[in-house]
C-alpha cells in the first residue's frame, strides 16, 4: 500500500449506501466503512423503508459517529435510494457500498491515492465473490503482494467492459469505483428499475478522461439468496434489457457508431440468454415477441446502416428481425457447444 501523508486527506469522500431489508449484514458493511484507514469520509445510509431492524441501526451509527448522515425514506427503490444520496452528497469523491457487501480497510486509501498519483477521474478495483459461509472471514487486509495498474481513458475502459463476463461486471458496477463528483452531475439513476447502474455507470466512464484500474480485490461482493444475483428469475429480469436499450440510444446520440455495434451485439445475445433462462424455468414469456424486441428492430432499420457491421452481426440482425426463432436455436447450439 502506497504511504499517506496529512495532504492526501484534504478530499472528501461521499460514501452512498442504500439500504433495504439487510438487517443480518448491515453492521458488518457499516463496520467495513468506519474502519476505513482514509478518514475523511461522508457516509450517506438512505434508510429506504426498510420493515426491519435496519432503520434503527442507521440511527444507532449516526450516533456513534458524527461523519454518518442517516436519510428515512418510504420504499422507492434503489435508484431512487441513489438519486437521494448524490442530492445530499457534499464530497469531492463519490462511491457506492451495497449493503450486504464489506470493503478492505484501506480501499479507499488505495484509490485516492492512486487518483492523485495518476491525475485520474477515477480509480476502480477488483473484487471478490464472497458466501454466506464466509461471513465471519473478515479478510480485509489480506491484499495481495503484485498488483498490476492499468490506466486507461473512457473509451478503452467502455471497450475493456465487453472483453470478458468478468470484465463486464467490474466495469458496469457502482460499488469498485471511487469517482470525482462533477462526473455524476447529469447523473440520475433510472427510477423503479433493476439493473441500474448498468443503465448509468458507462456514461460516467465516457466522460472520464483518465482512469486508473487495479486488480486489486478490495470489495467483497456478498451472493445470497435474498440479493438479486442470488434471487430466483422472474419477469422483472427482463429490465437488464431496458439498460442496453440506454446504451444503445446514447452511443447513437453521441454518434458513437462502434460502440453501438458493440452493444447491438451484447443486446442481441443478452435477449437468447433471458429467454433460455425464462424457459429453463418455466416461464411463461416471449421476449422476441414483446415491445423491446420491436424497438431494437426499429433501431437495427433506421441506425444499423451508419455502421461498419462485419458479417457475423449482419446476419445476427437478419435472423433477429426476421427468423427470432432460428436465432434462437442457433445461439442455443453455440451456447451447448461451447459448455
Amino acid at each position: 500500500m502506497t504511504s499517506t501523508n496529512d495532504s492526501r486527506f484534504e478530499n472528501k469522500i461521499s460514501v452512498i449506501v442504500p439500504i433495504f431489508r439487510v438487517e443480518q449484514y448491515l453492521e458488518r458493511c457499516l463496520d467495513s466503512i468506519l474502519a476505513q484507514s482514509y478518514t475523511n469520509l461522508e457516509i450517506i445510509l438512505i434508510d429506504d423503508g426498510s420493515d426491519d431492524k435496519c432503520p434503527q441501526i442507521c440511527d444507532e451509527y449516526a450516533k456513534k459517529d458524527s461523519r454518518i448522515v442517516v436519510v428515512h425514506q418510504e420504499n422507492r427503490g434503489v435508484a431512487d435510494a441513489r438519486n437521494i444520496g448524490l442530492k445530499k452528497a457534499s464530497g469531492d469523491f463519490i462511491t457506492f457500498v451495497d449493503p450486504d457487501d464489506y470493503i478492505n480497510n484501506h480501499m479507499y486509501e488505495i484509490l485516492m491515492n492512486q487518483i492523485i498519483d495518476f491525475e485520474a477521474d477515477i480509480a476502480m478495483c477488483d473484487y471478490k465473490y464472497v458466501y454466506d459461509n464466509d461471513v465471519d472471514k473478515m479478510v480485509h487486509d489480506n491484499l495481495p503482494v503484485n498488483v498490476s495498474k492499468s490506466v486507461l481513458n473512457g473509451k478503452e475502459a467502455l471497450l475493456q467492459g465487453y472483453a470478458s463476463y468478468q470484465d463486464g461486471v467490474t466495469f458496469s458496477v457502482l460499488w469498485n469505483k471511487l469517482c470525482k463528483k462533477s462526473l455524476y452531475d447529469d447523473i440520475d439513476f433510472p427510477s423503479k428499475r433493476i439493473y441500474e447502474d448498468e443503465a448509468s455507470v458507462f456514461k460516467i466512464l465516457y466522460k472520464a478522461s483518465r482512469i486508473i484500474y487495479l486488480n486489486q480485490p478490495l470489495y467483497f461482493y456478498h451472493q445470497h439468496k435474498a440479493s438479486i444475483v442470488g434471487k430466483k428469475l422472474t419477469p422483472k429480469n427482463i429490465q437488464l434489457l431496458d439498460a442496453y436499450i440506454d446504451k444503445l440510444n446514447f452511443y447513437n446520440q453521441k454518434k458513437e457508431y462502434f460502440f453501438w455495434t458493440k452493444e447491438l451485439s451484447h443486446l442481441l445475445h443478452m435477449f437468447c440468454f433471458l429467454q433460455y433462462r425464462f424457459d429453463k424455468e418455466n416461464i411463461k414469456q416471449d421476449i422476441f415477441k414483446g415491445d423491446r424486441a420491436k424497438s431494437v428492430k426499429k433501431t437495427i432499420q433506421n441506425i444499423g446502416k451508419k455502421c461498419k457491421m462485419d458479417f457475423r452481426l449482419k446476419t445476427e440482425c437478419f435472423l433477429f428481425m426476421y427468423f427470432p426463432n432460428i436465432y434462437f436455436f442457433i445461439w442455443k447450439c453455440q451456447k451447448k457447444r461451447i459448455h
